[in-house]
């Protein structure tokens, strides 16, 4: 109807565009798992050295209240 601002036929073949991409700490994921498999190993010390390095770049790249830092604890 001539009321409408713009109707359906306005908005066809538009897409998002993505203008940001959550940061995603890979290192910080890789010193996790074999921080976990060095323990699973017996391998304490290591992989708690490990463990504690991929909270710290976690942190570091989330920040404290970050959902995804509560595995490394």
């Amino acid at each position: 109807t001539a009321n409408e601002c713009f109707n359906e036929d306005d908005i066809i073949n538009i897409y998002p565009l993505i203008k940001q991409v959550p940061p995603k700490p890979s290192d910080a994921y890789q010193f996790f798992t074999t921080g976990q498999q060095k323990i699973q190993q017996g391998l304490l010390r290591e992989g708690f050295e490990l463990i504690s390095e991929a909270h710290n770049l976690l942190n570091n790249v989330y920040g404290p209240m970050h959902p995804e830092i509560s595995m490394c604890l």
